[in-house]
């Protein structure tokens, strides 16, 4: 890394720089912080479940559902209550609006079993 940096004429140097860990519901070594699932987001928090491409995009459409709906997302139990009605007989009435394009039979939900 010196030769190249040496190279185009950099003056390199390492540098340490403190480092803070978080633990989100206090599990693991770090800091623990409480956030809520709304300022988490779903691009964050699909990320942290290991979703895929379509549960990804399903998480944003639900997202974006409860935040036009006025629902706040506070705690996983909240986002599940907003997917399980979502997938319901009653949630699949709201989902037949062509903005809504999350499928009612449950099938790439983030949600599991």
């Amino acid at each position: 890394m010196l030769a190249r940096t040496k190279s185009v004429g950099q003056d390199w140097k390492a540098t340490a720089f403190p480092v803070e860990y978080y633990a989100l519901g206090g599990q693991g070594t770090g800091i623990p912080i409480r956030v809520t699932v709304t300022a988490f987001g779903p691009l964050l928090l699909s990320r942290v479940l290991g979703l895929n491409e379509t549960q990804e995009s399903s998480l944003s459409l639900v997202f974006h559902y409860a935040d036009k709906a006025g629902l706040p997302l506070l705690d996983l139990q909240d986002l599940r209550a907003v997917v399980q009605h979502l997938t319901s007989p009653e949630g699949k009435e709201d989902l037949k609006e062509p903005r809504w394009s999350l499928r009612g039979d449950g099938r790439g939900d983030p949600a599991r079993a």
